[in-house]
């Protein structure tokens, strides 16, 4: 931020842009994937990068996992869902 002179707040969003523009990107990879790359090895990568998002969206959710993260993975693969 010191070196381009710009507010926290303008770092971030350019940071938002940034990640708005790399989803954007693996979901058109999805959408129409390479011939020499399975569609396979694409969902995982594509699951990876949402279990990243999910862990550092609003704070750094490995450093911080006794709080909102162990409640998430709780709620989602401990607890069952009644249907």
């Amino acid at each position: 931020m010191k070196q381009y002179d710009v507010s926290q707040r303008e770092a971030a969003k350019a940071v938002d842009g940034f990640i708005e523009e790399d989803w954007m990107i693996m979901n058109e990879e999805l959408l129409d994937p390479p011939p020499n790359v399975p569609v396979q090895l694409l969902m995982v990568l594509l699951r990876f990068a949402k279990n990243m998002d999910t862990l550092y969206k609003d704070y750094d959710g490995y450093t911080h996992s006794g709080t909102n993260t162990k409640d998430m993975i709780t709620a989602l693969i401990v607890t069952p869902m009644v249907i």
